[in-house]
């Protein structure tokens, strides 16, 4: 099927780009548009939405990836509804509403998520003081976010004193969400491309627009960017995801970090009192991740799928030499790099259904389960693997990984020192310790391991291919600005 037609048009108009990695999903959702018109080829389909807008719409539908859930990166939740907001409260008047806005809000999870929290914070009446709206391409998601009916998986990260809370359990496995809630939040359909934002949300004071920009290209990251920037008031704050901070500091919007958390803060005449040391810009750099994100267990923990991999050998365990792990089937890695974990899971469930010993998929299924934050389940695989290759680097990281998610910090620099004693040139180790160090308070130890990261990039020509199977979602120069910062930092006593 010819797809650059389609390619750039859906490019032009929605920002949305599809690598080769994505074309599945493109081809897919164009066969099934062919299927419902009628239309017999790809070409009298493509002249089709270009001159019926609607019919273009469905299929952008079809394309959007809508795997989201509720509190996803709840530090940055808890950061807006504990300190942001009260910050803009001290200085607004009284009866004048703090808006706040959800761009990219896909099927509602995230402007639901700061509603429970305000509600958590203030009351009921957090109605009276907050206004907050999602806006999205997706007509359907947008219709599902109005129903508010949700299936277990958005529910993933939410404790369940807020389930019981806000939501009612419905039939067949769905939830509602109360009417207080799905109350207080406005739902708006516009591109966020090519449309400015819709004359029913006023000025705004916060704006969320985590985890959308992965899927467009760095030119219309920065045209989306500064139209989001320009719709904030002097002062205001835009929250982007972990992985998407540094590939936005560009000088639009100066950046800041609040309770360990890099944010950015347009500029007024009563900026707020924070440390406004930031990274410098990395526009160069692939897919950044920010320190915190690095260090959050309700992140991506640095880990995303390798798009280079080797097709599976007549061995059925799959273990390579020195420990080390070959082969995983392309459907999986693509439901790992649109963050579908759990439909991952079912996959790799399967496939080990039939090959209980492959230790590949069992590596894969470790990984996947400590995004989905089952830990023990982690923690067991992990163990599975380094009886089988005890020279696994992988199964010791995330090993790590999973008991500082845990807080179990103590068993946590075991696994990382043990990940150094099978590769010592392992940053990403070095970099987890160092972490580990400062949060204990051990400045001068985060302070060496700092600088080891720093040394390692600067010297290791192999960096990028350390770690060939969990490939990270930053350059690697991105972090050696990130450990110069916290060495400086730690220099001032910060």
């Amino acid at each position: 099927m010819e797809l650059i037609s389609f390619k750039k048009l859906i490019e032009k108009t929605c920002g949305l780009t599809f690598e080769e990695s994505r074309e599945t999903a493109l081809i897919s959702g164009i066969k099934t548009r062919l299927a419902a018109t009628g239309i017999s080829d790809e070409n009298r389909y493509f002249s089709r939405i270009l001159a019926d807008k609607e019919e273009f719409h469905r299929l952008i539908d079809l394309l959007t990836i809508n795997e989201t859930y509720f509190f996803r990166e709840p530090s940055y939740i808890n950061l807006f509804a504990e300190k942001v907001l009260p910050s803009f409260l001290q200085k607004q008047p009284v009866g004048k509403k703090i808006h706040v806005l959800s761009a990219g809000c896909s099927t509602g999870e995230e402007p639901y998520s700061l509603a429970m929290a305000l509600s958590e914070k203030f009351g009921p009446g957090f109605k009276k003081i907050v206004s907050i709206h999602g806006a999205d391409i997706d007509h359907g998601a947008l219709n599902h976010a109005r129903v508010g009916r949700y299936r277990r998986h958005s529910f993933r990260n939410i404790s369940e004193t807020l389930k019981g809370r806000y939501f009612f359990s419905e039939e067949a496995g769905l939830f509602g969400i109360t009417d207080e809630i799905k109350g207080s939040v406005f739902f708006h359909q516009f591109n966020l491309l090519q449309d400015a934002v819709p004359a029913g949300i006023p000025p705004l004071h916060v704006i969320f627009y985590r985890n959308v920009s992965i899927y467009f290209s760095p030119e219309i990251q920065q045209a989306i960017f500064s139209k989001l920037a320009e719709s904030l008031i002097p002062g205001g704050y835009l929250f982007v995801g972990a992985g998407e901070t540094l590939s936005h500091n560009s000088g639009v919007l100066p950046l800041v970090e609040m309770e360990g958390i890099f944010v950015f803060h347009k500029s007024s005449s009563e900026n707020l009192k924070e440390d406004s040391q930031s990274p410098k810009s990395a526009a160069s750099a692939s897919r950044p991740l920010t320190l915190r994100a690095v260090a959050n267990h309700h992140t991506t923990h640095g880990f995303k799928p390798s798009r280079q991999y080797k097709t599976p050998t007549n061995s059925t365990d799959g273990v390579a030499s020195e420990g080390r792990f070959e082969g995983i089937p392309e459907e999986i890695l693509s439901l790992l790099r649109d963050e579908k974990y759990s439909t991952a899971r079912q996959k790799v469930d399967e496939m080990l259904r039939l090959a209980p010993d492959n230790h590949v998929l069992t590596l894969y299924k470790a990984g996947i389960l400590v995004n989905l934050g089952e830990f023990d389940e982690t923690d067991r695989l992990c163990r599975i693997l380094l009886k089988a290759a005890p020279l696994c680097l992988e199964a010791y990281l995330l090993l790590g990984l999973s008991s500082k998610a845990r807080g179990d910090e103590i068993f946590a620099l075991k696994c990382f020192k043990d990940a150094l004693y099978v590769q010592s040139s392992c940053w990403f180790a070095r970099f987890q310790l160092a972490e580990i160090h400062r949060n204990r308070g051990k400045a001068r130890q985060a302070k060496d391991e700092y600088q080891a990261v720093i040394d390692l990039l600067d010297h290791e020509p192999d960096a990028d291919s350390q770690l060939a199977k969990f490939p990270l979602l930053f350059h690697p120069a991105q972090i050696r600005q990130i450990c110069a910062l916290q060495i400086l930092r730690i220099g001032k006593g910060v």
